[in-house]
């Protein structure tokens, strides 16, 4: 299964929820650095699947079907294109929540240029 950002190699990925806990850090946080990876983790703890069967898989199933299906398709991709393992997917996408949660949200304020 192709990647959603072509060219982003899974060091890629990594490197980038580690600069997040940086920018954090330093007060420098692009906007559409978190929108992307947040978009990334998505992908890659099953949410966009939870989304996607919503109304079409009975609501006892859903869970349980969008995870097998998004560790199919964690499988299925390339080593090099892949992002995040459906865990490590869900413990950056619980930092990155609470990365932006607060009065320092990042994505509540202007993209600093």
């Amino acid at each position: 299964m192709s990647h959603d950002w072509p060219g982003r190699s899974s060091s890629g990925w990594k490197l980038q929820t580690v600069l997040i806990g940086y920018s954090t850090f330093t007060a420098r946080t692009e906007r559409a650095c978190i929108l992307e990876l947040a978009e990334q983790l998505r992908r890659d703890t099953g949410l966009d699947l939870i989304a996607e069967y919503a109304g079409k898989v009975p609501e006892s199933e859903l869970l349980a079907k969008a995870l097998g299906d998004a560790q199919k398709r964690y499988d299925a991709t390339p080593e090099h294109e892949r992002g995040y393992a459906i865990l490590p997917a869900l413990m950056h996408l619980g930092q990155l929540t609470t990365h932006c949660s607060g009065d320092g949200n990042p994505l509540a304020r202007p993209s600093a240029p």
